[in-house]
């Protein structure tokens, strides 16, 4: 006896249908599945690696003075960074001293209310660090930061009495 092959699923002697089994189609599942979790964990990498706030300086260590309270730096604040060797940052940018009190003027008058915070290195002359902030007096910035390190040691211990 001759079937008629036809494209309507096959059929049991109860009237039921069968359904073929594709190998293919579950591994194709299978990988879009885990295609969505790698993107997720490569996005939530991504966001942790560009969100954290680190700044690089090749070549240039700046060792902060410890103190036992560390205010938070204002969000519209103007940092200027001094180094052992006397190389002056302002901004992240290279800017010789003489130029310092220029590059100031002209970030104060972008913005009237700024706060400057220096970054100076433990073994900078307190001098130089005077300098800078006359500097920023002379340009009219009021508001001066001398940016510190945490000390972990003396507020992990309870004071003994």
């Amino acid at each position: 006896m001759l079937r008629r092959q036809t494209d309507a699923p096959e059929r049991d002697p109860a009237g039921r249908r069968w359904r073929r089994y594709r190998a293919g189609r579950k591994s194709i599942r299978l990988w879009s599945a885990l295609t969505a979790f790698v993107n997720v964990g490569l996005l939530t990498a991504g966001f942790f690696v560009f969100d954290s706030s680190y700044i690089l300086r090749p070549g240039f260590v700046v060792e902060l003075p410890v103190a036992d309270f560390v205010d938070g730096a204002s969000p519209n604040s103007m940092v200027v960074t001094l180094t052992q060797e006397g190389i002056v940052f302002f901004n992240d940018e290279r800017t010789p001293l003489e130029g310092l009190g220029y590059a100031l003027a002209q970030a104060r008058q972008k913005s009237k209310d700024v706060t400057l915070t220096i970054e100076a290195d433990n073994r900078v002359s307190y001098g130089m660090i005077a300098r800078v902030m006359n500097l920023a007096g002379e340009v009219g910035i009021k508001k001066v930061n001398l940016a510190t390190s945490p000390s972990f040691g003396s507020e992990a211990i309870p004071w003994e009495e």
